[in-house]
């Protein structure tokens, strides 16, 4: 199924995207990305080259960032605008 994705990177930029099937999507940041992920289950998200594990159930909402420093990962459920 598609995947609805909004990109922040470092604060700065910011891109949204429905990802079909097969699509691919580069982003370059230099400090972090925060994804604001629709229908998580079904995105596959690669970091300088490493998969990481799924963020989230087919149909699910999620909310990531993902510092590149030290290349950490925070999965927040809940997040305010």
């Amino acid at each position: 199924g598609k995947v609805w994705v909004r990109v922040t990177m470092d604060n700065k930029t910011r891109k949204t995207f429905l990802i079909k099937k097969g699509d691919t999507r580069k982003i370059q940041a230099k400090k972090f990305i925060k994804l604001d992920i629709g229908n998580a289950g079904n995105l596959k998200l690669y970091i300088n080259g490493f998969e990481y594990p799924s963020v989230g159930r087919k149909g699910e909402v999620k909310h990531v960032t993902i510092s590149l420093d030290n290349t950490s990962f925070q999965n927040y459920d809940n997040i305010s605008e």
